[in-house]
Parts: structure tokens; C-alpha cells; sequence
């Protein structure tokens, strides 16, 4: 049997069942047919909930052997529960909460069906009252909410009737239903434009047969003020006036939270901090309704220049007042100045840096009583060469100060020096400054004494100097060096330049490892590198006839007709003994040339010109030692000096 929802939550009979055709009997005492006749008897609905005070009308189906439904059946109907009241004719009528048992009853068959009763629909929410507080021209409080539900039974469907606002603004309060069970009603303030107060509002909530329908809900909101935070400089701040004298316009003071609402009754002391003179009253200074605190005078004083006043209170971030004290006119030699914000800089010409390669000069100007003399003429110079001011004249500010870039490519101590006129002429101020410019970053290292010779394993006599220079020919003092030898013996020098921007080896001895060149010497190789440039001295190592070449050929004495000293061999002949011809025409050494000395030659261990005319290799058919015909060659192509 198909069946539907009443609104009071109670389930009825409606219709077909099964497609089963009911046939409804006449309303007599005379029953359908025998009850023998039915098989089967059930009652509609056989399960049911129902809400206090409502009335359901129960129905006995009977079902004969062919399957057909006799509605309105006769029979008894019966139930001993307390909780609902039972008519004759099927109607069950709820009287208290609980659960009931109805039973039908037509001849020998019995049907049962089940009722539960409910309270009605009642509203219940977690509060009543809902409390904001805010503070004036703040962010709005956040979001608050209140959960309602079904106290009772049945259907429960609430809804938002109304908001009712209390005396003053409205619209501030914005409320929403979530629309699902236990529902929330959502709730926000919107503090915009509110001035201080306390606001209240009243939310209806309705659900159709809730006994406590309609339900208000009190919402207020309480709009203050915040604690004192910050003091502001309301009027009366930049004003200028003779020194000694009262500001025109009395420093007003005014005193707000963090939201910048205005504050009364907050306690203000005003006091000179600087400048001099005096702020009257030197009592504390009460805020009227506005928040606003006043000096009743500000004398300022006798020095020119910035005066100020501030305004303080407990706790609270003071405010500063300004005032300028006008000076005079005459510059004083003495009081005024001239500074330099670096004492040290770096050599340079265009794109410099104040600090590091330009001196910020800054010239100010005082009269006798040391107040600063703004719109004055100011003139600055320097000694030495090279010099460069961003700005070599100018007037001075308010400050009385007047401020130029200075920069050299020279490296020297400069001497900054300023003449003023504050209008009654050109005054030279007696302090100067001085900068020393510094050379800049290494950009090349110059040689100087290289290309000498000494005996291999003897120092030379005059060492090389190496001087590194920036890129404005300035020697660069006290930079650190490096070394590097190449085919070099031992050597020593310093660490870093000097005053003049130099290093000078202090010992350099020549190695032989180089290959001898064509005039028969050794270059050994210094590079000094200072940063990113470098700069290389070259000597040279030579051998000697008398330490290092007579060795060699007195050894050979005993086997030739004569001694082979150097007169009796540089640019002689070959010198066979009488009957021997086999050298003639061969020049023993030929100065500049050891391709072409024959003692050279024959110390190869070969024979001289591939079948020997000249007999076997000297000493012995091995010849001499690499190293050994190194020294003959070298010391032949330096032109076998007698040294």
C-alpha cells in the first residue's frame, strides 16, 4: 500500500497495495461475507509515529483465499496502553509520549500495528543571548554562532522571521540559517561607521507547530574605546621665528588608540628637548572630548636652527613638535666648519663611489652665537693636482649646510679648504679637511734592472725592481705580491710594496736550467703579480772559463801536444804534432759559434763529420756528459770570454 508524510509526521493509508484491488464493504452490521471467508487480516498503517494531540484512523485490511482486500473490515479494536485512546470505528488519538500497541480483531485472525508517540516540535538553542564588543573603526569581530535544534519531536523546520533593531543605527547585524540539522544560525556585526555605543537587536525564529514558536534571540554589541596608544602632533608643528621669541601658532597635542580614535581625560606633559627655551604650563594637560591637549606658549631659544617640544603621556608613543630659530646673517670664521666624511679614498675619475672613492665635503655655515646661517655663499678649493668637485660652489640650506662630492685621480693628502658669505662678504673659514687619496686597484707592474748575467749559482749584482701602478700612474703602496720563478735559481724579496710602491728582490741566484740561448745564457724568470697584473724580470746564468770551463779541458792536457789553455785554443787551428793531419783545417774554438770549435764537436761521442778525420770522440768514445757539453756550448756561444 503506497503512504505519505503528513505534516504531523503520521503515516496513513492511501490507495493500492500491490496492485491488488480493495473492495470496501458497506458501512452495516452485516459483515462482507462469512468469516471463514478470510484468510488473512493485517492493519494500515502497521507502523505509525505520531505527535501529541494528533489522531490517526487505523484500517483493517482483510484478505480472502484469492488474494482479494476487503477494506473497513468489521472488527474489534483493542489497546491497553495508556499513552493514546482507541475509538470503536479505528481512530487512535495521542495522549502521552511512549509507545502503544493497537490490535484488530475479526473472529479468530488478529492483526497488531505499533504507534509511537512524540512530543510536539519545541525550540532549543545553545543560548539566548549573544554578546559583540568591539572597538571603534576596528576590523569587525569575528563570527559568532548559535545551534538550534528540535526539543521535542515531529517536524522541526525553523526560520528567520525577523531582526528588530533597538535605538540607534541599524543594519549592522547580519544573521543566516546553515539549513541542516541541529541547524547553526550564523551570526556577524558590521562595526563600519559605528560610533560608540552599545547597540541592541532582537532575531524571531519560527517553525510551524513548535510550542515555543515564535523565539527571539538578543544580540547587542558594545562599541568602545581602544587604550591611549600613540600621541599625535594635532597643529603647531614646522613653524619658524626669531630665536627667543613664542611660536605664533601653541602646540596642540592629541592623543588616540590604536584605531586613531580620539581619547578624553588622558594626562599630557609637554617639555623642551631641544633648542632651549620654554613650554608653559609644565604641569600635565588634561584631553578635552576631541582628545586634544595645548601648551598655552613655546618660546624658543637663542640658538638657530631646530628647537623642539614633546608631548608625552604613560605608556604612550610621544609626539615631537619642530619650531625653527631664524639666525643671523655674519659668518664666524671660527664657529663654521668644513668636514670631510672620509679621510681616506681611492684614486678615481668618473662613477665614484662617496666612501670609497669620493669624500662627501660638507660646509656649514654659523654665525658669532654658533646658530647655522641658511642662503649663504659658499666657495670650496683643494691642494694638489687633479682635483674634482660634484659642486665647487653653491649656498647653503636651511641648515645652514652646503655639501659638494670631492674626488682625484692624483694620490696625495689633499687639503680642503671653504670661504662663505652670508651677505655681508666673503669670509675663509679656518677648519679644513683633509682626504688622502689612495691609489687605486693595480693596473700594471713596471721592471726595472733586468737582463743582467752572473755565473750559474752566484747571485746578480743588481736585482730588479718591480713597480706596480694603478691606472692614474699612481704607485700602489702596501699591496701584497706573489712570486713566481720560472727556470729560476733562489731568490728573496718582500711581501708587498713599499712607499713608493715598489718590491726589489733582496737576492737572486742564476740557475743553469734553462736551455742556453743563442749567445749562450740561461734566462731565469721572476713574476711578480699584484692582483690581477703581473710583471717579469729576466737575468741570465753564463759559465765561466775559469771556474767552470778550464776544469773540463785540463783534463785533456796529457793527450794532446799542448796545454789547452784558453789563449791556446780560442780561434786556433788545430794543433796535431808533426805527421798528424787528420783535424787540419778545424779551428779548436771558434769564439760565438761551438758548431763550429772542434773541441765541442769531438766531445759528442761521435766522430767528427760521420767517418772520423779526426780521429775518435774525446775524452774517450762516450764523449762528455750532456750537462758537461752544456757548459763548452754555453760558455763558446757567449764568445769564450776570459772570465
Amino acid at each position: 500500500m503506497m503512504r505519505r508524510w503528513l505534516s504531523k509526521g503520521v503515516w496513513v493509508a492511501a490507495g493500492l497495495v500491490g496492485g491488488a484491488l480493495i473492495v470496501y464493504a458497506c458501512t452495516t452490521d452485516t459483515a462482507i461475507g462469512p468469516d471463514a471467508t478470510l484468510d488473512s487480516l493485517y492493519i494500515e498503517p502497521a507502523n505509525a509515529i505520531m505527535v501529541l494531540d494528533d489522531t490517526l484512523h487505523l484500517t483493517a485490511v482483510g484478505v480472502d483465499k484469492s488474494g482479494r482486500l476487503f477494506a473497513n473490515t468489521r472488527v474489534k479494536w483493542v489497546s491497553h496502553d495508556a499513552t493514546i485512546t482507541l475509538t470503536s470505528n479505528g481512530s487512535a488519538i495521542a495522549l502521552a509520549v511512549g509507545g502503544a500497541t493497537v490490535s484488530a480483531v475479526a473472529g479468530r485472525l488478529t492483526a497488531t500495528a505499533a504507534l509511537t508517540v512524540q512530543p510536539k516540535p519545541a525550540f532549543a538553542t545553545s543560548r539566548d543571548s549573544v554578546a559583540f564588543t568591539t572597538i571603534a573603526n576596528a576590523p569587525d569581530p569575528a563570527r559568532q554562532s548559535v545551534i538550534i535544534s528540535n526539543a521535542g519531536g515531529g517536524i522541526f523546520a525553523p526560520a528567520l522571521d525577523s531582526i528588530r533593531y533597538g535605538p540607534g543605527a541599524t543594519g549592522w547585524l547580519a544573521a543566516a540559517l546553515s539549513g541542516n540539522a541541529p541547524d547553526t544560525l550564523a551570526l556577524d556585526v558590521l562595526t563600519t561607521a559605528l560610533s560608540v555605543g552599545t547597540y541592541k537587536a532582537t532575531i524571531t525564529l519560527s517553525s510551524p507547530g513548535a510550542t515555543n514558536s515564535p523565539k527571539m534571540l538578543t544580540v547587542t554589541l558594545a562599541v568602545g574605546l581602544g587604550p591611549p596608544s600613540v600621541i599625535l602632533a594635532d597643529s603647531g608643528d614646522g613653524q619658524a621665528t626669531t630665536v627667543n621669541t613664542s611660536v605664533a601658532i601653541v602646540p596642540v597635542a592629541r592623543v588616540v588608540d590604536q584605531y586613531a580614535n580620539p581619547l578624553p581625560g588622558i594626562a599630557v606633559t609637554f617639555a623642551v628637548t631641544g633648542g632651549g627655551g620654554a613650554a608653559n604650563p609644565t604641569t600635565a594637560v588634561t584631553t578635552d572630548a576631541a582628545g586634544r591637549a595645548r601648551v598655552t606658549s613655546w618660546t624658543l631659544g637663542t640658538a638657530a636652527g631646530a628647537n623642539t617640544l614633546r608631548a608625552s603621556g604613560a605608556s604612550l608613543t610621544p609626539a615631537t613638535f619642530t619650531a625653527t630659530g631664524v639666525a643671523q646673517t655674519d659668518v664666524s670664521p671660527t664657529q663654521s666648519s668644513v668636514v670631510a666624511s672620509a679621510i681616506a679614498i681611492t684614486a678615481c675619475s668618473s662613477g665614484c663611489s662617496a666612501g670609497v672613492t669620493a669624500s662627501t665635503i660638507t660646509v656649514t655655515t654659523r654665525d658669532g652665537f654658533g646658530n647655522a646661517i641658511a642662503n649663504a655663499a659658499v666657495t670650496v678649493s683643494g691642494t694638489g693636482t687633479n682635483n674634482v668637485f660634484s659642486s665647487s660652489s653653491g649656498t647653503t640650506n636651511a641648515s645652514g649646510v652646503f655639501t659638494t662630492t670631492f674626488n682625484s685621480t692624483k694620490a696625495e693628502l689633499k687639503s680642503i679648504s671653504a670661504t662663505a658669505d652670508g651677505g655681508n662678504g666673503a669670509v675663509p673659514i679656518s677648519q679644513t679637511a683633509n682626504v688622502t687619496v689612495g691609489a687605486a686597484s693595480p693596473s700594471s707592474v713596471a721592471v726595472t734592472n733586468s737582463g743582467f748575467s752572473a755565473r750559474v749559482g752566484v747571485g746578480v749584482g743588481t736585482l730588479p725592481t718591480y713597480t706596480v701602478r694603478d691606472q692614474f700612474s699612481n704607485p700602489v703602496t702596501g699591496f701584497s705580491v706573489t712570486y713566481t720563478p720560472t727556470n729560476s735559481g733562489a731568490f728573496s724579496g718582500p711581501t708587498a710594496t713599499n712607499s713608493s710602491g715598489q718590491v726589489t728582490l733582496t737576492s737572486w741566484t742564476m740557475s743553469g736550467a734553462a736551455t742556453d740561448d743563442a749567445f749562450g745564457r740561461m734566462a731565469n724568470t721572476v713574476t711578480v703579480t699584484a692582483g690581477t697584473v703581473s710583471g717579469s724580470a729576466t737575468d741570465f746564468g753564463i759559465y765561466t772559463y775559469s771556474g767552470d770551463v778550464s776544469p773540463i779541458l785540463g783534463g785533456c792536457d796529457g793527450c794532446h801536444y799542448i796545454n789547452w789553455t784558453r789563449v791556446n785554443i780560442v780561434g786556433q787551428p788545430d794543433q796535431d804534432p808533426p805527421g798528424y793531419t787528420a783535424c787540419s783545417g778545424y779551428t779548436l774554438v771558434t769564439a760565438g759559434n761551438a758548431n763550429a770549435s772542434l773541441i765541442y764537436l769531438k766531445t759528442a761521442g761521435t766522430s767528427v763529420g760521420g767517418s772520423p778525420p779526426c780521429g775518435s770522440a774525446m775524452p774517450s768514445s762516450a764523449g762528455l756528459a750532456a750537462a758537461t757539453r752544456k757548459i763548452l756550448h754555453a760558455w763558446i756561444n757567449n764568445g769564450a770570454p776570459n772570465n
